[in-house]
């Protein structure tokens, strides 16, 4: 990894932290998207906000969602089923 990836991550991880998001949803940032980073932090805000407030899966409990939201290999991502 290159130091402008390194500084690019690293603004990504600021960003979601800031927003207070879990650390590894910063690799769904994509910097590099005709989307604006602004737009995509929206996105991702109104998502995480969703699960946090139960409206997405109510299968899973909160503590089931943080654990799955904070597995070392996500990056934000998870099977809903």
């Amino acid at each position: 990894m290159d130091k402008k990836d390194k500084q690019i991550k690293a603004m990504a991880r600021m960003l979601v932290k800031q927003n207070g998001m879990p650390e590894t949803w910063a690799d769904r940032l994509d910097f590099d998207a005709s989307k604006p980073v602004e737009d995509q932090m929206k996105d991702l805000a109104e998502e995480y906000k969703s699960i946090r407030d139960g409206d997405a899966q109510e299968e899973r409990s909160t503590e089931d969602w943080a654990k799955l939201m904070n597995e070392e290999d996500n990056v934000g991502r998870v099977d809903l089923i």
